[in-house]
């Protein structure tokens, strides 16, 4: 005899299927447990010192020491500088950069003869062009001169036109800055810096280069 399965067997049946595919999605699910964010620790932004580019060496700076990487020429005797220097200044904007001396001392070397004073009256300055801490220093203007004193020669002076040679920055170099200073090392020259009091970053005016 042939089963018959009314609609009421359907009902059942049709109710205990869906029950059953409620309790397997149900395990699906308890399984894998509740997403969580796995990203890990926050990100933090790590620049720590500024390590160039020009918004954060902007500012005004007095030059504490310079190594001459260039020489000049003197009575046929080549001169470089090295060693610590007093009341020389350096400034950058956000295109300009000027070295300016009003009886600034630095130490000369000429002919293999060291400890030679040099006092500079004068500006050197230009443009720059900065990609991280990699610039490129343009001398565009000088005005003033160098003097140099030599034993038996007495004294001798270099215009600045020449002397910036071994003074500022030329040409491809790196920059790299702090709160406290910047180190600036180029074709022609290295120079340590320190901030001037009151000249943090990116508070000094546009250099005022002469010609």
């Amino acid at each position: 005899m042939k089963p018959t399965t009314g609609p009421a067997v359907k009902l059942v049946l049709a109710t205990a299927l869906a029950a059953l595919l409620l309790a397997l999605v149900g395990c699906a699910e308890g399984g894998q447990g509740p997403s969580t964010a796995t990203s890990g620790s926050p990100a933090t932004a790590t620049t720590g010192q500024s390590g160039g580019g020009s918004g954060d060496c902007q500012g005004n700076y007095e030059v504490s020491s310079i190594t001459g990487q260039q020489t000049v020429d003197l009575e046929g005797q080549e001169l470089t500088l090295s060693g610590d220097v007093t009341g020389l200044e350096f400034m950058m904007d956000e295109t300009k950069w000027e070295l300016y001396g009003q009886n600034a001392e630095a130490t000369a070397s000429v002919a293999g003869i060291a400890a030679i004073e040099a006092i500079i009256n004068g500006i050197a300055g230009g443009t720059y062009t900065a990609s991280g801490d990699q610039y490129e220093f343009a001398l565009e203007e000088t005005s003033g001169s160098t003097t140099i004193t030599l034993q038996g020669v007495g004294e001798q002076r270099i215009d600045m036109r020449e002397f910036a040679s071994v003074l500022a920055p030329v040409g491809q170099a790196t920059m790299t800055c702090t709160s406290d200073g910047a180190t600036i090392e180029s074709e022609s020259v290295k120079l340590e810096l320190r901030r001037a009091s009151g000249g943090g970053s990116g508070t000094s005016g546009a250099p005022t280069t002469t010609s």
